[in-house]
């Protein structure tokens, strides 16, 4: 696992602005991890600290929410408001990625977060936790955007989880060659990948 940490300084960080920044920082990481290819028992860690003075309520939102990670690709964005004193980050569940869920919030913790501490706390204290505000229509509609983007990958992971015991099945019973066989379940792979590296 190659994990970079990017710091970005924003002032009235927005929503969008923080899915940009952050996109830009994970294809960074991808495309300068260097050694073997995404999925081949390695990937990366991108995790995006945003420095910004009164950041929007969309840009809390959208950090505080579970991560969306592409393939073999980890996201996770960490906000700092440094007028308030105040961190947000996604505490909860993950729902893709949960094997490395433990050793990335460590590495907020005692890389980003004791560190920041030093700089913006002159009385030792930690910097304060805050939630995700806003109208319950617009928790709504963020989770309803989150919810369709997981399911679709959901979907998508079970394709390969249909056809390879239908291929072997076909080849079983002689209706398949080898070479047909492989060409199909290749076919397969490659093509899960690519969809699950799609948001």
């Amino acid at each position: 696992m190659h994990v970079f940490v990017v710091v970005s300084t924003v002032d009235r960080l927005s929503g969008e602005g923080a899915e940009r920044l952050a996109t830009a920082a994970q294809e960074y990481a991808i495309k300068h991890k260097g050694g073997l290819p995404r999925g081949l028992q390695t990937g990366t860690a991108t995790i995006i600290v945003f420095l910004a003075e009164h950041p929007q309520d969309t840009a809390v939102r959208w950090v505080d929410r579970s991560p969306i990670h592409r393939f073999a690709a980890l996201r996770f964005p960490v906000l700092v408001d440094v007028a308030d004193h105040e961190v947000v980050y996604w505490e909860g569940r993950w729902v893709s990625g949960w094997v490395f869920r433990e050793r990335i919030l460590a590495l907020v913790r005692t890389s980003v977060l004791e560190p920041l501490t030093g700089v913006f706390r002159d009385d030792g204290e930690k910097l304060r936790s805050r939630r995700a505000v806003g109208t319950e229509e617009e928790k709504m509609a963020d989770a309803i955007t989150d919810h369709q983007k997981k399911t679709l990958r959901m979907y998508a992971a079970m394709v390969p989880v249909a056809l390879v015991p239908a291929v072997a099945i076909l080849y079983s019973v002689g209706g398949l060659g080898p070479a047909v066989t492989g060409l199909l379940l290749g076919g397969a792979a490659v093509g899960w990948a690519a969809w699950m590296s799609l948001r």
